[in-house]
């Protein structure tokens, strides 16, 4: 079950994202804790050229948008790009409700 908070969130995150993309992927001042701590693992994995974060949970942290863009998935379907992603998360992933994870090559 889906709380109504996230539900609303998911369409604020779709809007946010043209607004938020980065040149090059660098770590904005206002980030929450747990935007910041999935940013650094995404970083120090990907070496993303674009990389964006959000809690769309209504800033409970249990609902998070994800958009990666990595050299690091070129030649991979999209399948196994989110499943590397997932893979990099790891155990930070179990604590949450969702993610709406968008990777794509440069």
């Amino acid at each position: 079950m889906i709380c109504r908070a996230c539900l609303r969130a998911q369409g604020a995150f779709a809007k946010a994202l043209p607004a938020q993309r980065l040149l090059q992927a660098k770590k904005p001042t206002y980030l929450s804790d747990g935007e910041s701590q999935v940013w650094d693992l995404l970083l120090a994995e990907f070496a993303p050229t674009e990389l964006v974060v959000q809690d769309i949970s209504g800033g409970c942290g249990s609902m998070y948008g994800i958009e990666v863009c990595s050299e690091k998935f070129r030649g991979l379907n999209m399948l196994k790009q989110q499943r590397l992603v997932n893979a990099a998360l790891g155990d930070l992933m179990k604590e949450w409700h969702g993610v709406q994870l968008k990777t794509r090559v440069p």
